[in-house]
């Protein structure tokens, strides 16, 4: 494809229920704008290890690929892959940051952090401090953010809070698939 953007799962079993939960809820970008799955993507759905162009060698964890022109389905993709990263995946420490935190990574090798604003603290005098973002993995656009998406064509806040309300929406859904699969469980013991 281009790019891949992932995010290293803390175990298999993990990895394998949230890719048993996107088979049913994830939606591409064509479908959160009245499309169907069927239409033209710049991005493939989550995938996993070796079908991942980078970050292949990782059995555990889940990524997408993308070639994105479109701003908006880009940031849907990153804000899918940092809401992913604060769900389930694995944390490490980066250097000027005090706790370890989320990351997700860049093909297959630059890691970045995702921070929660009022969880983690702010980092004195690092390169990380543009990595804040809400519990969802969204935040408020800057300026350059503004200018990128008119270059497109687009409504900036319109389309943020559309992949806001998506991943809302997936998490919200994860919960109940979680509680779901936890009373399966307990019900069979």
């Amino acid at each position: 494809m281009g790019y891949c953007i992932s995010v290293n799962v803390r175990s298999v079993s993990l990895r394998d229920k949230m890719l048993q939960f996107l088979k049913e809820n994830w939606r591409q970008w064509p479908e959160l704008n009245g499309g169907s799955k069927d239409d033209p993507a710049y991005s493939c759905p989550p995938e996993t290890g070796e079908t991942l162009c980078y970050n292949s060698k990782r059995k555990c964890n889940i990524g997408i690929e993308y070639h994105v022109i479109d701003g908006a389905e880009r940031d849907y993709i990153y804000q899918f892959c940092r809401w992913l990263a604060i769900t389930i995946g694995k944390k490490k420490k980066f250097k000027g940051v005090e706790d370890s935190v989320s990351y997700i990574v860049y093909d297959g090798f630059e890691c970045w952090p995702v921070m929660i604003t009022g969880k983690n603290k702010p980092c004195k005098d690092s390169e990380w401090n543009w990595a804040f973002y809400d519990e969802y993995g969204t935040k408020k656009p800057d300026e350059f953010d503004v200018v990128i998406y008119k270059l497109y064509g687009q409504d900036m806040l319109k389309e943020l809070e559309k992949i806001r309300n998506e991943i809302i929406r997936l998490d919200k859904l994860w919960e109940e698939f979680c509680k779901e699969k936890d009373n399966a469980r307990n019900s069979n013991i």
